[in-house]
């Protein structure tokens, strides 16, 4: 089996490198870094793109490949650019092998060192055809599945927009006024991390990823249906909780009172926007989320607006099943194809 250095060159100083800060929302050349979004950014700039496409582009922070099929600027900080040696390599297969290389999270720490000295996976070229054809495919599903989900989402904005959008239609009223705005404490130390009989109430703190969800615990905190805002990290993100939880790591919970519908609630929060304070690391703090103003409409036209975030909710909940099923496929075969099993599944 080959080894990374074998197959690749490391051609970043071929790449001209754009500070962060120099990113345009618009422009005429994609810049590529090592986020997880795939375009980060746009210059105007004329010299230094790189134009020797394809190319793979690895996040030395991140440990994310990128492959990358047009003209193109390098973010600035902890990227890669990797060209293969063989003029005439399949770079879709590459970029999938390189994703199934084993390399261990150093956290911050770089892992290009690493992956220098690893083993990649090459299959003749019949095989590696195969497995991009199937792969390629596997992937254009989920990317649609995606596109789907945010389309739902952008519905449920515009909804909200068109039904309470306009500036002074409904009066205003400070979050302290209509709900009860807790702060998360210290996440228990008698806690599963699997859900039981005896452990079924969940614990969740900031964070967007599986929804903020820490572990369980016997009782809970909160017995009403809420709205959590997660106070760092992800600054700003809600979610509407159910009854019978308990918010961790300062997490802010906030627990409508009779003027305010929890699913109104909580995409009025995300229309409005909420800020952090702080210099080195950006956090919320339950005082400054207790003065921020949303409209209040009628509590029936509230309703009317649950009701349909409810609807849109069901269509994508089987969006999500989809994407699961399709991510689950496409890691078992990622496994196959380049894991200890070198017995290849076929379609």
């Amino acid at each position: 089996m080959p080894k990374f250095s074998h197959i690749f060159n490391d051609c970043t100083k071929l790449g001209k490198k754009i500070p962060k800060l120099e990113y345009l929302d618009y422009g005429k050349t994609a810049i590529i870094d090592q986020s997880k979004k795939y375009i980060s950014g746009y210059s105007n700039l004329q010299d230094g793109i790189f134009k020797d496409v394809p190319a793979i582009i690895f996040g030395d922070h991140t440990r994310i490949f990128k492959y990358v099929d047009q003209p193109f600027f390098l973010g600035a900080d902890g990227v890669k650019l990797l060209k293969a040696k063989d003029n005439t390599a399949n770079y879709k297969y590459l970029f999938y092998a390189l994703q199934g290389v084993n390399l261990p999270n150093l956290g911050y720490s770089r892992h290009f060192s690493v992956l220098k000295k690893s083993d990649v996976v090459i299959h003749d070229r019949i095989k590696q055809d195969h497995i991009v054809k199937v792969l390629d495919l596997i992937t254009s599903i989920i990317s649609k599945r995606k596109e789907q989900l945010q389309n739902l989402n952008d519905l449920i904005r515009s909804q909200f927009i068109e039904m309470f959008g306009r500036e002074g239609k409904y009066p205003l009223r400070e979050l302290s006024e209509i709900t009860e705005i807790i702060a998360g404490g210290d996440k228990p130390r008698d806690h599963s991390d699997v859900k039981t009989d005896e452990y079924c109430f969940p614990v969740y703190a900031n964070g967007v990823e599986n929804e903020g969800l820490q572990c369980y615990v016997k009782n809970y905190r909160v017995n009403k249906e809420a709205v959590t805002i997660s106070a760092r990290g992800t600054i700003g993100a809600t979610f509407l909780r159910q009854p019978f939880f308990t918010p961790v790591v300062r997490l802010i919970t906030l627990i409508p009172n009779e003027q305010i519908d929890a699913t109104y609630l909580k995409y009025a929060i995300d229309f409005i926007g909420v800020s952090g304070n702080g210099t080195s690391q950006q956090q919320l703090t339950v005082p400054n989320v207790s003065k921020v103003k949303i409209p209040i409409p009628k509590m029936e036209q509230q309703k009317k607006y649950a009701t349909f975030v409810n609807q849109i909710d069901k269509s994508k909940v089987a969006i999500q099943k989809s994407i699961d099923e399709s991510q689950l496929l496409f890691n078992s075969l990622m496994h196959r194809y380049f894991g200890k099993n070198d017995n290849l599944i076929d379609f």
